[in-house]
């Protein structure tokens, strides 16, 4: 079963690799042949013989060439395999048959298990499933993994202080049941998990109108495998764990006075690093004693000198950020990332740390990154600063101070093993093991899955197809070939997730029975919790924002004044016609739009909704230019010129963004691929909403190459284009900048393409 493959799109595309099927965990690689064909051939593994060259080079620690050295556990299968002869994985249990598990059956069954519970309890019941996994072949460990992966991360997410494990409602063990009161969560919480899920399509039936009657849930089931992957990380893990903005609010949550900790010198352990697996300079680790266990709490430092010379100022350091870990009331441990000031990050600065385990993606994101770390709980660090002390008799600072807040080492050890243990404890209830290294710890793993390209036989078991039914329904599908799912079909085809996630809901319905009616929830931001929410005001202009009568929405007073348009000062980014810059002044003061014109506006006023994302307060969009400036002509207004549109998008601000981008716009790394709500994301300083993200915006201005400049500027008098911009959901980074600007014909629509207006 061992199989040699050309290694393509690695940094050598001609080295050829071992490929090991991993009962349960993805296929191990090894670079070791120098051929092709299957490697018991060309004796590299030779059944029953402990010479073998593969034995041999893991034994020594060679292989996994540039990995650390397997586990004694798998170097254990890997000598059992060969003992036993190499036998294919396959063949050593044979698999019992499978039946296909529809969607029709898979609402049927949630049905009746509603039905058979007490009826207070039926609102509180939800179900997650991996049956499309189950369709798609995967073996039976692996499903195993999924359910004890699902079953870490609901436990993670939650405050009771109990453990409690999903239950599954079928012989396959395919759909899973929580108790919301389980986790203690709300509807709320719910809410938020299902106004973020990109796989909300479901054909309407009798018994999904049943499970809704029932228990009050929109959607028969949500996927595990998605839920996994993205309830990991923010926004979804800060919200369902209503993780407070700020270290200060955390502490007072879980009962901590860390200043009175360190002034009497009790419940606070600190240690001194000079070299983590983490941090790039110095890093103090603190722990104190909280409500539900152990509170640990990093300090990290952009450089070693100065106040950010921990061997110096072991006592009065200055930080510019860290990691806390604690334990929840059920033993398991949940993160928060946050600044040298205290507030709340979802990722943290590269420059300061990094996560090792991802060199692809080097960022430490709060939740998963932190998981797949501590793996087997707290990490043992070797201390460094209370050795320095003991090595000279005095210091400039609080000596004896610092030898009492900075104990031996076999004290940290102590609070170490401790706090592991409690985290073993609560991982093995929740019926999972302690992973043996990052990439075996099941939320990470899992996550990396999800996130691979789709075989044809997964992707037709997220449709609840077989692959024979949904390849013919696709070949005989014009408008899914055109937007490119022919590639699933070619031989070894494959599709990125990303682009399965955008073409979902189009996929689902283009190969369903012309006769099954759908229902298709729309994604919008996650909800969070009333206690946990927090929203960055800003100072709006004096007059503040005027409702216009005709269409419902907030226009927002932009004052008169000078600004450089086009390519900011220090944007690396620049395309040539945002080159070269000049300075415009707008001599009249003008009303636009507070956000997007949403689609509750565009119905009320033009009876109409072409939106592809269906929300009432998800910005309008699939609309032309010339039914953009019908709207606003409608409402007594009309559509900004494209200085206009930068000059208010700027803000007052000279760089080409107002803030930090994940904070501001919706766009392709936190999108999801839908539009959101409008007006979830930071404002500018002119209190304008979305103005970058979410939807590219029209503008009056015919395209020209080069920027207007002037007075009053409006662009050419005739062309081929209308101008866009701001970037959208679908967009980059790189293109959400206030000087970005594309051409478009004025009669096409796209999903992508909405406008807010001036109102005169």
């Amino acid at each position: 079963s061992a199989v040699c493959r050309r290694n393509e799109g690695r940094s050598n595309p001609k080295e050829e690799v071992l490929y090991l099927p991993w009962p349960g965990w993805p296929v191990r690689q090894y670079g070791l042949c120098s051929g092709s064909g299957p490697a018991v051939k060309r004796e590299t593994v030779i059944p029953r013989d402990s010479n073998s060259i593969l034995l041999k080079d893991i034994e020594s620690g060679r292989m996994p060439s540039g990995q650390p050295s397997l586990p004694e556990q798998e170097k254990a299968a890997i000598r059992e395999w060969i003992a036993a002869g190499a036998p294919d994985w396959a063949a050593t249990a044979p698999k019992a048959a499978r039946t296909f598990l529809t969607n029709n059956h898979i609402i049927k069954l949630i049905r009746q298990d509603l039905e058979s519970a007490g009826d207070r309890d039926r609102e509180y019941l939800r179900y997650y499933s991996i049956a499309l996994l189950y369709n798609a072949g995967v073996s039976d460990a692996e499903l195993n993994g999924y359910r004890t992966g699902l079953s870490k991360l609901v436990n993670s997410l939650s405050w009771n202080r109990e453990i409690f494990v999903p239950i599954p409602i079928d012989p396959a063990k395919t759909i899973l049941r929580i108790d919301l009161r389980d986790l203690s969560w709300t509807a709320g919480t719910w809410k938020a998990v299902v106004d973020s899920y990109p796989y909300g399509i479901q054909a309407v039936t009798p018994d999904l109108n049943a499970i809704k009657a029932l228990s009050g849930a929109q959607l028969g089931f949500i996927r595990a495998d998605w839920f996994v992957s993205e309830a990991s990380v923010p926004p979804l893990y800060n919200a369902i764990l209503r993780l407070p903005q700020s270290v200060q609010e955390l502490e007072r949550m879980l009962g901590i006075d860390v200043d009175h900790d360190i002034a009497e010198e009790k419940n606070v352990a600190r240690g001194g690093i000079r070299k983590s697996g983490v941090s790039r300079n110095n890093r103090v680790v603190e722990r104190h004693v909280s409500s539900y266990g152990a509170y640990w709490r990093s300090y990290d430092f952009s450089a070693n000198t100065g106040k950010q010379n921990i061997f110096e100022n072991p006592l009065d350091f200055s930080a510019a950020g860290g990691e806390i870990i604690f334990n929840l009331p059920n033993g398991m441990q949940a993160y928060f990332l946050t600044t040298g000031e205290g507030k709340s990050l979802e990722k943290g600065p590269t420059a300061i740390v990094f996560d090792k385990n991802n060199p692809d993606s080097p960022e430490v994101i709060n939740g998963r990154s932190c998981m797949s770390c501590h793996f087997s709980g707290m990490n043992g660090f070797e201390e460094k600063v209370r050795p320095a002390l003991e090595s000279v008799a005095t210091a400039a600072f609080d000596r004896n101070k610092a030898l009492a807040i900075y104990p031996k080492q076999d004290k940290l050890n102590g609070f170490l093993k401790q706090d592991s243990d409690r985290f073993a404890a609560a991982i093995h209830s929740s019926g999972g093991e302690i992973s043996v290294d990052f990439r075996t710890e099941p939320i990470h793993a899992l996550s990396v899955k999800y996130s691979a390209e789709l075989s044809l036989e997964l992707a037709a078991a997220e449709t609840g197809l077989t692959a024979t039914d949904f390849s013919g329904r696709v070949r005989s599908n014009k408008q899914l070939l055109d937007r490119s799912l022919g590639q699933l079909l070619a031989p070894y085809g494959g599709v990125k997730r990303d682009l399965w996630g955008q073409l979902f809901k189009e996929v689902v319905t283009g190969v369903a029975d012309g006769s099954t009616r759908f229902e298709t929830l729309a994604m919008t931001a996650p909800s969070i919790e009333p206690s946990a929410q927090r929203r960055t005001t800003y100072s709006a202009p004096a007059s503040g924002p005027r409702m216009n009568p005709k269409d419902g929405l907030r226009y927002v007073l932009i004052p008169a004044g000078s600004f450089q348009m086009g390519c900011s000062p220090g944007d690396s980014e620049c395309y040539d016609n945002e080159k070269p810059s000049k300075r415009v002044t707008l001599t009249r003061s003008y009303l636009l739009g507070e956000t997007e014109v949403t689609q509750a506006a565009y119905e009320r006023v033009t009876s109409k909704n072409p939106s592809h994302f269906k929300g009432a307060n998800q910005p309008v969009e699939s609309v032309s230019w010339h039914e953009a400036k019908s709207y606003c002509d409608a409402i007594g207004g009309r559509l900004p010129t494209e200085a206009e549109w930068e000059y208010a998008a700027r803000g007052e601000v000279s760089q080409s963004r107002y803030g930090d981008v994940y904070a501001l716009g919706w766009y392709d790394k936190n999108s999801q691929n839908t539009t959101h709500r409008v007006g979830e994301k930071k404002p500018n300083r002119f209190g304008l909403y979305d103005i970058l993200g979410n939807v590219w915006e029209w503008t009056a201005d015919w395209y020209g190459k080069d920027i207007p400049g002037g007075t009053d500027p409006k662009g050419p008098t005739n062309g081929d284009y209308k101008i866009l911009r701001g970037g959208s959901w679908f967009s980059s980074s790189m293109r959400l900048r206030a000087s970005i600007r594309i051409g478009y014909e004025s009669s096409e629509r796209y999903n992508y393409l909405g406008f807010r207006c001036v109102w005169e």
